[in-house]
């Protein structure tokens, strides 16, 4: 089972005579076993009209240590709660239960404890991307080995095959299109029905050549089903494309990129107090009476998407809720925080050709002031 850390998680209890309820809360990573012997936490509520709830995900929320530096990887945590119940006097054993943690955020209409249990860990079918950068697909390998078979004009490219690993930093894996030459050897002689040996020397040859494919869609396979995911690749030679990479509703990397026109702005603040310029009865032009101290600035950027389908309505949502939001800029992956916070979603019958506009600052002052 899940548990999204960015929305409640209730663990409930009622009994008849039931007085209170402990628990221990395990909050670990690496390996889901073997459990710790020390809890992470205790807890303990007093029953009100026989009943207690709990509310963990505020709690290991703060565990969860996952910042994007661009590599796609996600870290997840384990979860185990133990409780006990006191029952007239009596303390009696209660529920052991197993939780795997995601940074992710249901919405109110998805109910109470939402799961959000989606292979493919996107809410669009289509990705569109700049055509000389590679796509990132989220995938949840947690409970099926799944299968993406990437096409080029209808044929067969490239194949990875995601294994579940048990390990909480690999419950969220990412394919891309972004391949070595080993890889695209080993998947070609894969699909032609041979078999490739293991060859530490063959492989180390190929390693450094990475190629970004082509690619028209992906399909998906995993216990016994099938999505397709579209790709548009898009080609801008006027302006500056950015990458936007955020955390989505479902906790994993997400990328979107804008094509059109960006406009960078500087916003400033400062303190000031008067100085005494006085010296011996007079003073320098030249001084500054008025004196300012603690001066800095914040970076802004307007970014402009270009013309994107009215399903992304949907993925600029979960960009405008993330509490993680990053950028590729001058070739840095800088951490960002998005100011609009009003969007007014487009349609395909009020707006025929859809551009999305939003501002974000960048997350640190511009003269450096981390202590």
């Amino acid at each position: 089972m899940k548990i999204n850390t960015k929305a409640p998680y209730y663990v409930y209890h009622s009994e008849s005579l039931l007085e209170g309820v402990s628990m221990d809360l395990y909050i670990y990573t690496g390996t889901s076993t073997p459990v710790p012997s020390t809890p992470t936490q205790k807890l303990f509520s007093t029953a009100i009209n026989e009943s207690v709830t709990f509310e963990i995900s505020e709690i290991i929320d703060g565990f969860i240590e996952d910042n994007f530096n661009g590599d796609y990887e996600s870290n997840n945590v384990w979860v185990r709660y133990e409780t006990t119940n006191t029952v007239n006097g009596s303390d009696v054993a209660g529920d052991t239960v197993d939780l795997i943690a995601y940074e992710g955020f249901p919405y109110a209409t998805d109910g109470a404890n939402a799961q959000l249990d989606k292979v493919v860990m996107q809410s669009n079918d289509t990705i569109i991307a700049n055509d000389l950068d590679t796509i990132n697909i989220p995938i949840d390998a947690n409970t099926y080995d799944v299968t993406l078979d990437y096409y080029s004009k209808g044929i067969i490219e490239f194949t990875e095959t995601l294994t579940a690993i048990d390990n909480s930093d690999s419950i969220i894996q990412y394919s891309s299109n972004s391949v070595g030459d080993y890889d695209m050897f080993r998947s070609r002689v894969e699909l032609d029905g041979g078999i490739v040996e293991a060859n530490s020397c063959i492989k180390a040859v190929y390693s450094d050549y990475y190629s970004s494919l082509d690619v028209d869609y992906v399909k998906v396979s995993y216990n016994g089903l099938e999505e397709l995911i579209r790709v548009k690749e898009i080609e801008e030679c006027k302006y500056t494309t950015y990458k936007v990479t955020f955390k989505n509703k479902f906790g994993a990397w997400q990328d979107l990129w804008f094509f059109k026109r960006s406009d960078l702005s500087l916003n400033t603040k400062s303190e000031t107090y008067k100085s005494n310029v006085i010296t011996q009865g007079s003073y320098n032009i030249s001084d500054h009476q008025k004196k300012i101290y603690r001066k800095n600035g914040t970076e802004s950027l307007k970014l402009n998407t270009g013309f994107y389908p009215e399903s992304y309505n949907e993925v600029f949502t979960q960009l405008s809720l993330s509490e993680q939001v990053y950028i590729e800029y001058n070739d840095q992956t800088l951490p960002i925080n998005v100011k609009t916070l009003n969007l007014t979603f487009k349609n395909n019958v009020n707006d025929k050709l859809i551009n999305y506009s939003i501002d974000v600052e960048f997350a640190f002052d511009k003269i450096n002031s981390r202590r």
